[in-house]
C-alpha cells in the first residue's frame, strides 16, 4: 500500500474531504479524492472543526433548589397537588415520568374497551407543524411550558458511522429521513407528472383504489396536488410525498397495456421507479421525525404500493411502525373528544381504521396476535358517507346515509374487526391469531354461533337489504359480507381443532361444515369469472381458499354422491385451473399436497355413483393432470421425518418454504390419506406450514 500512495502524484491530506465528511464515507485524503472522482464533483478540503463536548453555560446560573421549587409552582398552577403525592414517586426519573407505562394484557373486556373514554389529562398540542399527543398527566400538564423530551438532533451533530453500518445505511436513512450514504439524493421535481398524466392516474386511482381503501377524502387531495403541480417550486414536503406515493399506489395496480399507454413504459421498470421517488419523498418529509395526518396517508399509501418488494414480515414491522406513529399524533382518540374539526375528525377516522386493519391483516398472513395497541382507544368507525357529504368547510359531523356509499366496505371491515376484538378478549389465553380466533376452544361453540348470527343480522339490516344487483360496488359488498359470514362459521368447526381434541365432527357439523365451505368456493369462482369484479379481485383476501377446499373434502367424503358433490367439482375446476396467475410462488407445493387428495375423494365420489346405478361420471381435465403428476413425488427424506416427529411445538421450528417447480422430497411435503390427515394434529400442522411458506394470492389489506 505504501508504495502505491508513493507512485500516486495527488497530494495527500491529513483529514477527509468535506463531501465524503457530509457523506460519512471513508475518503482516501488524496486531492481530488476517488468519490469526488467517480460522482464527478468538486472536491474540497475544509479543516473540520470540532463542537463543543461540554454543555454550553446557562445563562442564569439556578441552584437546585431554586429550580425545584420553579418546577413545583408550575405544577401546582396546573393543579397538580404534590402534598399527596406518595414518596416512592419522587424516585422517578423525568423520563419515567414523560412516558406511559408497558401495557399489560387486560383481565377483562372491560378494562380495554375500544369505546372507553379517555381521561382528562390526555392533551394534543401542535408543535412545528406535526401534532403531538400525549397520555401523561405531567407532560399533558406543562406540554405547552416546558419542550417535549426528544432525542431529535441536528444531523450534523451526529456521530459518524463505521463502514461495517453501510449495509444498514438506506433503511436507517430512510426511517430516520436524513439523506443516504450510498446513494445521491434525487430532484424530485424532475419527476412531476405533468397535468394530462395525473389526470388520467386520477381516474385509475378512483376507479381500482379508493372504494377499497377509502382512507382517503379524494376532492381535496386531488385539488391540493393539482394546484401544488402548478407552482412545483412552492410544493410542501409532505405534499411531495403523498403526490408520489399516489402514483406508486397507482402504478401497482395498472395493467401492463395501462402502463405502456399512460406512462410509455413496461410496468415492471417504471414501478421500480416510482418505488424509488416515493421512498425519497418520504425520507425528505421526515416522517418519522415529523408525522402528521398527510405523511401518514402517504405511508399508508407507499405500504399499499410496495407489497410485492417486501416480504410479510417486513410488511408486518412497516405497519407496526405506522400504529406507533398514529399514536404519537393521537389518532387513537377520537376527534371529538379532543374538540377537533369535523373534516379533520373524519380524516382521522377514517386513517385510524385503515391502519390497524393494515396491522390486524399482517399479522394474521404470518400466524401472528396482532398488536393490542389497536385495540386500544376510543376512535369510532368513519361515517357511512359518500366523500360529496363531507369538505373542509364543513361545520359539524355529516348525518350517517342509509344503505350502500362509497365508504361501506370499509365499515363492514370495521364490524369485522370490532367483532373479532371481542373474540381477542375473550380468549387472551389463546395462541390463536387473525381469524382462527373464531376456532379458539376458550369460546363455546353456542355462544361464537350466537355471535355470528348477530353479526349476519346486524350486516342484513345495514347493508345487504340495499344491495341493487345492477351495480357492482353493490354486489362486491354483497359477497364481502356473505363470505365472511360463511367462514366463520367454517372456522366454528374447523376439522383440525376437532383432530387435537381427539373428537369426531358430528353429521350436523359436517353438514354445516359442508355447506358454508361449498358456498365459500361459489362466492370466490363468481368473483373471478365476472369482469366487473376483475379490478377488485387484487384487493380480496384470497388466502383461505386452499384450507377451504381442504374443509370440503374432508367433509364430502361422507356425502359420495348427489347434486351438491358435482358443483364442487365445477367449482374447484375454476379455482385451480381458470386462475393460474393466483398461485403465486412456490404454490406447486400446494397443488401437489392436494392433488393427492382431491383424486382419492374423485374415486368415491364414482364408485359411489356406479353403486346407485347412475353412469361413471367423467373425470375434468385438472383431475386427470393431477393423477398424472402423482408419481412425481418422491418418498419424504429423514429429514422431513424428523420435522414431523418433532411437530407438536410450532412456535420452536422454522418456517419451510418451498422452492419454486415441481414438489420434490427435498422441497415439500408428503400427506397421509385424508382420512389419516384429518385425525392427525401434526399432519394438519405440516399443512399450515406449508401455505406458511407459499405467497398464494398475494397481500389481504382488507
Amino acid at each position: 500500500m505504501g508504495s502505491s500512495e508513493d507512485q500516486d502524484p495527488r497530494p495527500l491530506r491529513d483529514f477527509s474531504c468535506l463531501l465524503c465528511r457530509q457523506r460519512k464515507v471513508k475518503c482516501d485524503r488524496h486531492d481530488p479524492c476517488a468519490n469526488c472522482l467517480k460522482a464527478q464533483t468538486q472536491c474540497d478540503f475544509v479543516a473540520p472543526v470540532r463542537g463543543r463536548r461540554g454543555r454550553k453555560p446557562k445563562a442564569v446560573h439556578e441552584g437546585l433548589h431554586a429550580k425545584l421549587r420553579r418546577y413545583e409552582l408550575m405544577l401546582e398552577k396546573h393543579g397538580e397537588r404534590l402534598d399527596e403525592a406518595p414518596e416512592e414517586d419522587m424516585d422517578c426519573s423525568d423520563n419515567d415520568a414523560a412516558s406511559e407505562p408497558a401495557f399489560q394484557r387486560p383481565t377483562t373486556e372491560s378494562s380495554m374497551s375500544i369505546d372507553s373514554t379517555p381521561q382528562d389529562h390526555t392533551t394534543r398540542y401542535n408543535v412545528n407543524s406535526s401534532s403531538r399527543y400525549f397520555d401523561s398527566t405531567l407532560w399533558s400538564s406543562i406540554g405547552s411550558d416546558l419542550k417535549q423530551p426528544s432525542n431529535d438532533r441536528p444531523h450534523e451533530q451526529m456521530e459518524p458511522m463505521d463502514s461495517a453500518d453501510e449495509n444498514d445505511a438506506p433503511l436507517l436513512s430512510w426511517l430516520e429521513g436524513r439523506p443516504s450514504r450510498t446513494e445521491p439524493s434525487l430532484d424530485l421535481r424532475e419527476f412531476y407528472p405533468d397535468a394530462a398524466t395525473f389526470y388520467q392516474l386520477q381516474h385509475i386511482f378512483t376507479d381500482k383504489i379508493d372504494n377499497m381503501l377509502k382512507m382517503l377524502h379524494l376532492p381535496s387531495l386531488f385539488n391540493t396536488l393539482n394546484a401544488a403541480l402548478t407552482r412545483p417550486d412552492g410544493m410542501s414536503k409532505n405534499t411531495e410525498a403523498i403526490l408520489f406515493c399516489c402514483c406508486l399506489a397507482t402504478v401497482s395496480t395498472m395493467t401492463q397495456d395501462e402502463c405502456r399507454t399512460i406512462l410509455k413504459q413496461d410496468k415492471s421498470p417504471v414501478l421500480r421507479k416510482y418505488k424509488k421517488i416515493a421512498t425519497q419523498a418520504l425520507t425528505n418529509a421526515a416522517f418519522v421525525e415529523h408525522p402528521d395526518l398527510t405523511n401518514l396517508q402517504a405511508l399508508s399509501l407507499y405500504l399499499f404500493g410496495v407489497k410485492r418488494f417486501y416480504s410479510y414480515n417486513t410488511l408486518n414491522i412497516l405497519c407496526g411502525l405506522a400504529v406507533r406513529l398514529a399514536m404519537r399524533i393521537g389518532l387513537h382518540r377520537d376527534g371529538v373528544t379532543l374538540g377537533l374539526p369535523p373534516f379533520e375528525i373524519e380524516l382521522r377516522r377514517r386513517l385510524w381504521w385503515h391502519i390497524i386493519q393494515l396491522d390486524f391483516n399482517t399479522s394474521d398472513l404470518l400466524g401472528i396476535r396482532p398488536s393490542l395497541d389497536i385495540f386500544v382507544g376510543d376512535t369510532k368507525p368513519p361515517s357511512n358517507v359518500d366523500d360529496e357529504d363531507i369538505g373542509p368547510g364543513m361545520t359539524e359531523l355529516p348525518r350517517e346515509r342509509t344503505g350502500i356509499t362509497s365508504l361501506t366496505l370499509v365499515r363492514v371491515r370495521c364490524d369485522i374487526t370490532q367483532f373479532l376484538r371481542h373474540l381477542y378478549l375473550s380468549s387472551l389465553s389463546s395462541n390463536a391469531s387473525g381469524f382462527d380466533i373464531i376456532s379458539s376452544a376458550a369460546v363455546s361453540v353456542e355462544e361464537k354461533e350466537r355471535m355470528i348470527a348477530k353479526l349476519q343480522d346486524s350486516f342484513e339490516s345495514k347493508y345487504l337489504r340495499y344491495c341493487d344487483p345492477s351495480e357492482p360496488l353493490h354486489m362486491f359488498v354483497s359477497i364481502v359480507i356473505r363470505s365472511v359470514i360463511c367462514r366463520m362459521k367454517v372456522l366454528t368447526y374447523n376439522p383440525r381443532y376437532f383432530a387435537e381434541k381427539q373428537m369426531q365432527l358430528t353429521a350436523r357439523e359436517r353438514e354445516v361444515l359442508f355447506v358454508n365451505a361449498s358456498k365459500l368456493l361459489e362466492y370466490a369462482a363468481l368473483l373471478r369469472n365476472t369482469p366487473s369484479f376483475h379490478k377488485y379481485i387484487g384487493r380480496t383476501s384470497a388466502t383461505y381458499i386452499w384450507d377451504t377446499i381442504l374443509y370440503v373434502l374432508i367433509a364430502a367424503r361422507h356425502r359420495k354422491a348427489g347434486h351438491e358433490i358435482e358443483r364442487l367439482w365445477h367449482l374447484i375446476g375454476i379455482l385451480i385451473s381458470h386462475n393460474p396467475d393466483n398461485f403465486g410462488r412456490a404454490a406447486d407445493a400446494v397443488y401437489t399436497a392436494l392433488s393427492k387428495w382431491i383424486p382419492e375423494v374423485w374415486d368415491e365420489y364414482a364408485a359411489a355413483a356406479r353403486t346407485q346405478g347412475l353412469p361413471t361420471p367423467v373425470p375434468p381435465d385438472y383431475l386427470v393432470e393431477m393423477k398424472s403428476s402423482r408419481g412425481t413425488a418422491r418418498p419424504r427424506t429423514e429429514s422431513q421425518e424428523a420435522v414431523t416427529s418433532h411437530s407438536t411445538n410450532a412456535a420452536e421450528q422454522p418456517v419451510q418454504t418451498p422452492q419454486k417447480g415441481v414438489m420434490s422430497a427435498d422441497d415439500g411435503f408428503q400427506f397421509s390419506d385424508l382420512d389419516a390427515f384429518a385425525a392427525d394434529p401434526n399432519e394438519w400442522l405440516q399443512w399450515e406450514r406449508l401455505l406458511a411458506g407459499d405467497d398464494l394470492f398475494g397481500i389481504s389489506w382488507d
